[in-house]
């Protein structure tokens, strides 16, 4: 006989193949899961600290908004507060104008009032010049009455531009106090 070669079982080279097969396969899943377990520590360490970071930057922002309001406010404090100013200057604008016209009036009336005291002044030295220097037998009764009548219409001129001076001087005086209230009133905006 013959004989004949034997084969080796099929069986058994295919069961050693797959023992291989799944010994790798089982190292591959293992190196695997080392490496996913590392690769997910490492995320997870960068999403934990992008999250520390995501907070800081929250923290800041939050902080920053709160100052940004704070000043906010503080400016539509500070704008009202102008407007207020602005406001209660425009009295005040308005006063001071009177106040220097009734001081440009009272200055023009102290200046008129300096003129017609010189002019009495200069007739009354001229008629006393004239009385002095004339005889009784030679008096002129119509030049006499005509510069006595000049004295009186000056002395008039000069009653009157006092009047206009008194209640200068009361307009003054008034826009005085006004501008004293109103600089008061400012005062206690400006708190």
């Amino acid at each position: 006989m013959v004989p004949v070669a034997r084969r080796p079982a099929s069986v058994s080279v295919r069961g050693g193949v797959w023992a291989l097969v799944l010994a790798a396969f089982l190292f591959g899943a293992a190196g695997a899961s080392v490496l996913f377990v590392g690769v997910w520590r490492h995320e997870a360490g960068r999403a934990q600290a992008a999250d520390v970071e995501l907070q800081e930057a929250t923290l800041v922002a939050t902080e920053t908004s709160a100052k940004l309001q704070r000043t906010q406010m503080q400016l539509a404090r500070q704008r009202a507060l102008v407007a207020q100013l602005r406001q209660a200057a425009k009295p005040i604008l308005a006063e001071a104008g009177a106040l220097g016209t009734a001081s440009k009036q009272l200055a023009a009336e102290g200046a008129a009032l300096r003129d017609s005291a010189a002019a009495l002044t200069g007739a009354v030295a001229e008629l006393g010049d004239y009385l002095k220097g004339t005889s009784l037998v030679q008096l002129d009764p119509a030049y006499v009455d005509e510069r006595l009548a000049y004295l009186r219409q000056q002395v008039g001129a000069i009653q009157s531009r006092a009047g206009k001076l008194a209640g200068g001087s009361k307009a003054i005086a008034g826009s005085r106090d006004k501008l004293a209230q109103r600089a008061e009133a400012l005062a206690k905006l400006a708190k």
